[in-house]
């Protein structure tokens, strides 16, 4: 089952500071056509006529922005490369500590409940996430046989969650100041990749419940990146 989220200003921003702006913008023209085309059936999901007007105003602003902004979009795209590295290699981190766990946590019910609290669902979570993981690695390393990794997982740690917090951390900074292009562009970006998540989940309900025949590459990112997410950890025993 899946979980609902809630963002502030500045999660829209740490979300929008991973995705390329030209890149986000491709994706809100595929979403939109694909809202209006199925607009009867996305309804049964809450996605209404007017959230669809209100999403079309909200992309257009976003590109009068990317095209008065030209210098900072460019800026951000030269950028996104490192990011996306520095991104996958914190997934697959996470991806191999969540596995190295799971296999203990099939009987153990707390470990399963302790690294479900801190696991990281999206990318702006894992500068938070890499430290009380690695607290869990650290906590049960003799658990496992010296034939598993884990010390080297466990020693990569701090230099991953000191390049993290390179990455977002320069928005707890950004908090204080004025509104500048950056900041107004990767909230922009923030708020229209999470639309556009949810409207590409609902899309998926409907396509299982039969309400819509339509498969790839309809409601799902096309024109993103695409990282590794971490396999879900074994259910906590009963």
């Amino acid at each position: 089952m899946f979980k609902l989220q809630s963002y502030n200003q500045d999660g829209f921003v740490r979300i929008g500071i991973t995705v390329g702006s030209d890149l986000i913008h491709r994706e809100g023209e595929d979403g939109l056509a694909s809202w209006k085309r199925d607009r009867e059936v996305l309804k049964k999901y809450a996605f209404t006529d007017e959230d669809c007007a209100l999403f079309e105003e909200l992309l257009k602003k976003h590109g009068e922005l990317i095209n008065k902004r030209s210098e900072t979009v460019a800026r951000k795209k030269g950028s996104l490369v490192e990011r996306d590295q520095l991104l996958h290699h914190a997934w697959i981190w996470v991806e191999q500590a969540g596995a190295m766990l799971g296999r203990l946590a099939v009987q153990d019910a707390d470990l399963a409940r302790r690294f479900n609290e801190v696991c990281p669902e999206e990318d702006d979570q894992l500068w938070r996430a890499i430290e009380p993981i690695n607290a869990l690695l650290v906590e049960y390393k003799s658990a496992f046989a010296e034939s598993v990794p884990v010390q080297a997982l466990i020693d990569g740690a701090p230099a991953l969650r000191d390049r993290l917090n390179g990455l977002f951390g320069r928005i707890e900074a950004a908090k204080a100041e004025p509104m500048q292009d950056t900041r107004e562009l990767d909230e922009l970006d923030g708020r229209i990749y999470v639309l556009l998540r949810d409207l590409n989940s609902a899309g998926r309900r409907a396509i299982r419940a039969g309400l819509l025949t339509r498969q790839a590459p309809y409601y799902r990112f096309n024109h993103l990146r695409r990282a590794p997410r971490p396999a879900p950890t074994p259910d906590t025993p009963a």
